[in-house]
Order: structure tokens, then sequence, then C-alpha cells
């Protein structure tokens, strides 16, 4: 486990780029640790069985080679808009967790922590394509309910009233994003 981890380092200090990179970003840096306190415990849970197979070294060395192999490869499917990177951080994180869970605890406690190890692939943000096609139409969807919530309790839609209420630093909260 320990040389794994550090086998995972690239990873793992990828992702911590990208987590302190945005505010919006880092709450991937919560996912991993909640996955594994979770998957320990559901294993926990199972008497800390040791039931695994070999068959979870594939997965383990399988993540170790995307972890070390990342800049060496460019792997890139596009599928129409959407790009999908077969070397992606998380996709290595995900590999390794699945692996060693299989390699120590064995397939039972696998399939009861899949849930919790599926986790492991939200610890890096959305790819670019869901923040321009799911992020901004939920703004401005946001923006037009918080506007239109403004008008229907009394504030007119342009005056600096509503402007205060939507942006006041007297709540401490930025409603709407624009």
């Amino acid at each position: 486990a320990a040389l794994g981890a550090i086998g995972m380092s690239p990873i793992l200090f990828k992702l911590w780029d990208i987590w302190i990179d945005d505010p919006l970003k880092s709450l991937g840096m919560l996912i991993v640790p909640v996955s594994v306190i979770l998957t320990l415990r559901v294993w926990r849970q199972t008497g800390w069985e040791l039931r695994g197979n070999w068959w979870g070294l594939l997965p383990v060395t399988l993540g170790l080679c995307l972890s070390g192999f990342r800049h060496a490869f460019g792997w890139m499917f596009y599928f129409g808009p959407v790009g999908l990177n077969l070397l992606s951080p998380k996709i290595a994180l995900y590999l390794f967790g699945s692996g060693f869970v299989l390699l120590f605890a064995g397939a039972r406690v696998w399939r009861r922590a899949w849930f919790l190890l599926a986790l492991l692939l939200c610890a890096q943000p959305m790819p670019y394509f869901f923040l321009i096609y799911g992020d901004l139409p939920l703004q401005d969807l946001s923006a037009h309910v918080a506007r239109s919530f403004a008008v229907l309790i009394g504030f007119p839609a342009a005056s600096k009233e509503l402007l205060r209420l939507m942006f006041t630093p007297d709540f401490g909260m930025f409603i709407a994003p624009g």
C-alpha cells in the first residue's frame, strides 16, 4: 500500500494542482479521503476479511502505469464535441483503489463498496464540455430565477435595491452570477 501510494504520487500531485487552482474545483480534495474512509468502513463491517485474489494486481498495475506514463502518451477519444482522456488522473486513481480492494479484501467487499470507489472518479472536476453545456446554462437559469423572484417580491428589475439584494455583503452571499 505504501509503495503504491508512492507510485501514485504524480497523480496525487497533479490532482492537488487542480484542486488549489480554483475554489470551485477544490471540492475534489474532500472526495478522495471520504471515499477511502468509507471504503475502509465497508471493509471493517465485513470483519476485515482477507479474501483478495491476484486479479487485483491487474487494475493496480494499470493504475500505476497510467500514473507513470501519463505524460508519454496523449490518448484522447472524441465523440462529437465530447472528449475522453483515458490517462486522466481520476481514472488512474479509480483503477488503483479498485485493484487495492480486490487484491486485499476481495470481490465481495469490492461489490459492496462499488459506489464509494466510483466516487474517486469525481476527484477531478468535470470536463470542459460539461462546464459549457451544463454549468453555464444552469448559472443563466439561476440568475433568471433570482431576478424573477426579486420582481415577484416587489423589487424593480433595474434598481440599485435589487443589485444590493443580490450582491449584498450584509448577508455574506452572492445569489446570482451576473
